[in-house]
């Protein structure tokens, strides 16, 4: 019941493959391994927080958010209901894929995960009532430090999988500022 770690096109990004035993009874997914994860996250794997993310309707979206030094988090988010889709926007300083964002369906059928390290940003949007993941984060969640990026930044063009429907989305979500303004405001983050 090995979990696969499948690289994403950004590096310090993985798709997680849960491990699986199938009998007449039903199955066991292995959704964590430390030991596997600890790949990803340079041997330093210490999970502090889990979060459930429940989203009631279609197309409720979440961020782009953004944790600041010294709050940066590193991520292992599993899709347990529904369909979810969720984006990594590349922040690292010096990162041949600054400003680079990729796309990830997480599903129930597959209850497949994305492992991300510390310096990007994070997106998400359901793709069906019921949706939910559960998030690990290797740090302790600050509002303190926290920002955002616009979900609609004209020059991300983030490939939302939600066509012309405007998304279900928070106020806080929606005021958050430009990739742009990002940038002149913090540049990128340092590791």
């Amino acid at each position: 019941m090995d979990i696969q770690l499948i690289p994403k096109k950004i590096d310090g990004v993985f798709e997680v493959v849960p491990g699986e035993f199938r009998d007449q009874r039903g199955f066991i997914r292995r959704l964590y391994d430390k030991n596997t994860l600890q790949k990803v996250f340079s041997g330093n794997l210490e999970m502090v927080q889990a979060s459930l993310l429940k989203s009631a309707k279609k197309n409720t979206m979440r961020g782009l958010h953004v944790s600041l030094p010294p709050t940066m988090e590193g991520k292992l988010v599993v899709g347990l209901s529904g369909r979810m889709q969720w984006i990594t926007l590349d922040l690292r300083k010096d990162s041949p894929t600054f400003g680079i964002w990729d796309s990830t369906i997480l599903s129930a059928d597959k209850n497949n995960g994305i492992a991300v390290v510390k310096g990007f940003a994070h997106g998400c949007v359901s793709l069906e009532d019921g949706t939910s993941v559960l998030a690990f984060a290797d740090t302790a969640f600050s509002n303190v430090v926290g920002t955002g990026i616009r979900w609609d930044d004209p020059e991300l063009k983030v490939g939302w999988e939600i066509g012309d429907t405007e998304p279900i989305i928070s106020e806080g979500h929606k005021a958050y500022g430009s990739f742009k303004e990002f940038k002149e405001k913090y540049g990128a983050v340092s590791i």
